[in-house]
């Protein structure tokens, strides 16, 4: 747990009355603080399209940079190819994952009249737990 008030972690910020910074100081700790602990570097991924195979490429090279942290902008599963195998991966390597309009297609259309083929295919592939994950990103 972060002490803002530790005289020794922030001895600049750290006044003769501790405990009363103000927002700006108080911000700029958090900053530094975050700046220190967030060196790591971050893949940032996106437009997979059920593409679980390039997927996995993409994960065994980030593993070989040692980079920890990967964070997927969405367009996961709306594709032909392998959209739960994508949705496998992305849990079981717990990337952060947002919604991307693709992805919002999915749950938007679940009840329309489907002419889409690659549409109709990921929609019955779906499980309710696809599907709620999708609701929640």
């Amino acid at each position: 747990m972060l002490n803002i008030n530790s005289p020794d972690k922030y001895p600049n910020r750290f006044k003769e009355y501790p405990g009363q910074y103000n927002t700006l100081e108080l911000n700029t700790i958090i900053l530094e603080f975050s700046i220190y602990y967030m060196a790591d570097k971050i893949a940032v991924i996106s437009d997979i399209h059920g593409n679980s195979y390039a997927l996995q490429a993409v994960i065994d090279n980030v593993k070989k940079r040692k980079i920890r942290t990967i964070l997927n902008l969405g367009d996961s599963l709306y594709g032909p190819i392998d959209p739960i195998g994508v949705y496998n991966i992305i849990k079981s390597d717990n990337i952060l994952t947002i919604s991307g309009n693709e992805d919002r297609i999915l749950t938007e259309n679940q009840t329309k009249k489907r002419v889409n083929k690659t549409l109709e295919f990921v929609l019955s592939t779906l499980t309710d737990e696809i599907d709620t994950w999708l609701r929640n990103l």
